[in-house]
Parts: structure tokens; sequence; C-alpha cells
């Protein structure tokens, strides 16, 4: 089943990949999709020293304050990548897409 759920999201990555640069520093392609929330910078420390879990939390909270949020669907959605939580991941990853659809555009 794994094989399966990494092939789908190769398949998101390579959608992506057509509107944006899949990079770790996402905002360079989006950046008029992207709006400071507080809390970001938080929650992307927490994220960086390995708590996913509570990342994903604080990541999910300013996702109901700015929906439209690129980078903070693209955090939202590898953590929960990582964390095995993948029909979320994927629910995540295609919000995530139908934005950078939208902003291609």
């Amino acid at each position: 089943m794994n094989w399966i759920f990494c092939s789908v999201f190769g398949c998101i990555a390579l959608m992506l990949s057509g509107c944006m640069t899949l990079t770790s520093d996402i905002s360079k392609s989006h950046e008029g999709h992207m709006k400071h929330v507080p809390g970001t910078k938080v929650a992307d420390v927490i994220y960086d020293n390995g708590d996913i879990q509570s990342a994903a939390k604080i990541y999910y909270r300013l996702l109901q304050k700015d929906t439209e949020n690129v980078y903070l669907w693209r955090r939202y959605s590898d953590a929960l990548y990582m964390l095995e939580a993948y029909p979320e991941a994927l629910e995540a990853y295609e919000n995530l897409h139908k934005l950078s659809l939208d902003s291609c555009t």
C-alpha cells in the first residue's frame, strides 16, 4: 500500500511542479499568495526542531485564519505526511495543488 501512496504523492508533486518550484522555500514562487500569519515562525522553529506533531497542530490553527496561504498548506501537508497521517496529508496536498493551480491563472 505504501508504494501506491508514494506513487500518488509523486503525481501530485509532478502536477505542482508545473506551476511552482518545489524547494524548501516555496515562498519565492508564491509571494503574492503569502501573507505572514502571526505564529508561522514559531511553528517553523518547532517543525525544524523535530516536534512535527506540535507544528502540525499550529499550522492547522494558522490555516483557520488564512485558508489560502500556500506556505502554510505546504508545511501542514509535509507535517501530516511525516506523521504518516496519509489520508489527511493527501487531502492537504490536494488543497495545496488547487491553490497552486489558481495562482497559475
